[in-house]
């Protein structure tokens, strides 16, 4: 290697670490400052709802267990218990207003970090109301006492776990009521069967290297994860594990599987499989590739300089992730407006540039905007680079 030719390298190299110090460094700043941000007051969020001539007591705490006053009169008006619980974004803040007989008047979600599209079918569905007018000693059960929202499983089942624990707390400790304590239970059906022979398939045809299987493992997972479950993981999926939202692997298998395997096989197969067979937002770009027929071949230079976009992309996305400590709101990929029609802001104005973009140019998204491949592929550059470096030692 000449001096000119090293001179360059040493030049691009620099530029490197200079640019990925700058994003960690960054990153860091922006997670320390969501992380010691004061969280929204939870009297704040309850006056907003309440008139303002209510006063409120406080009873108890973990959870916080309130007795609601008329200001002027002091006549006491009920209790509230508000209580966290994990959803599939995030904490979800639950009210549970209950009544001074036991009963509860009306469940109230006062915030909530779930992608808006999962929240808004608890809305359409008037999921809460089904909470109105039950005695705050009944178990609360998933499909027994409560009714699910189809593809909004975890989010419907975090809401009635706060209001079951909330409601429960206050029975126990404000009413003295004799309350039977509800036990998780391991939550293992068909779609966490289906999802784990999907993986299966995926790791079997890596020896079989058969076009038909991987076909199959494919057209299962784009109707299965896309048009049924609407469950393509999203960069809120993997920030919720940096922010430490983590949902209980007993009652909440599903999603371990899908986000802890796709983050697995990088790590230990050194393939990102997740994104090439499973992704059904990557498949339909298969699709419509092989509808079309046309294939636009970019020099090898110009798809490097396009791949910088997600990169790019990715750091924003977590920098609004870290401030906000709202995975939510960092998720800008257009899965569900594609599989359920529904999105916010931006997501449908990426839909169709997505779309047609995927009919000229292979995987046109999932090259140069997706913020999971991002992370995946970073994962499989992470474990070969200690591989290289304990091949040294």
């Amino acid at each position: 290697m000449n001096h000119k030719n090293y001179k360059i390298l040493n030049k691009t190299s620099i530029l490197k670490i200079i640019v990925w110090f700058t994003v960690i460094i960054s990153l860091t700043f922006a997670y320390i400052y969501g992380f010691i941000r004061k969280d929204t007051q939870v009297l704040t969020l309850l006056r907003s709802i309440f008139s303002e001539k209510v006063k409120f007591k406080t009873r108890g705490n973990n959870p916080l267990l309130l007795e609601i006053y008329d200001q002027e009169t002091r006549k006491f008006l009920g209790y509230c218990a508000v209580e966290k619980s994990q959803g599939w974004g995030g904490p979800l803040l639950v009210a549970a207003i209950i009544d001074s007989g036991g009963t509860l008047k009306k469940a109230i979600v006062l915030d909530h970090k779930e992608t808006p599209s999962f929240f808004l079918k608890l809305q359409r569905h008037n999921f809460l109301d089904q909470f109105s007018g039950k005695g705050i000693s009944e178990p609360f059960i998933m499909e027994e006492d409560i009714d699910t929202i189809t593809q909004a499983t975890v989010t419907s089942k975090a809401v009635t776990d706060a209001v079951r624990t909330a409601s429960h707390a206050l029975g126990k400790k404000l009413l003295n009521l004799q309350i039977k304590d509800t036990r998780a239970r391991w939550n293992f059906g068909i779609n966490e069967l289906i999802l784990l022979l999907l993986y299966l398939g995926v790791l079997i045809n890596i020896k079989l290297k058969s076009k038909i299987m991987r076909y199959i493992v494919m057209t299962t997972a784009f109707i299965f994860l896309g048009f049924y479950l609407n469950s393509a993981i999203a960069i809120g999926n993997i920030s919720q594990i940096l922010l430490g939202f983590i949902p209980s692997i007993k009652e909440n298998i599903f999603w371990w599987i899908l986000v802890g395997g796709a983050l697995l096989m990088p790590l230990v197969l050194k393939k990102n499989l997740y994104c090439s067979c499973v992704c059904p937002f990557g498949i339909l770009q298969d699709y419509t590739a092989k509808l079309s027929g046309i294939n636009i071949v970019m020099h090898k230079k110009n798809v490097k300089l396009a791949k910088t976009i997600a990169y790019f992309l990715t750091w924003i996305a977590f920098m609004i992730i870290f401030i906000t400590s709202n995975p939510a709101l960092g998720s800008y990929e257009p899965f569900a407006t594609f599989f359920r029609l529904e999105g916010m802001g931006i997501q449908w104005y990426i839909l169709p540039a997505v779309v047609l973009g995927s009919f000229i140019l292979t995987r046109f998204f999932c090259r140069f905007f997706c913020p999971v491949g991002v992370i995946l592929n970073i994962l499989i550059k992470s474990r070969q680079s200690l591989e290289n470096i304990l091949k040294r030692q």
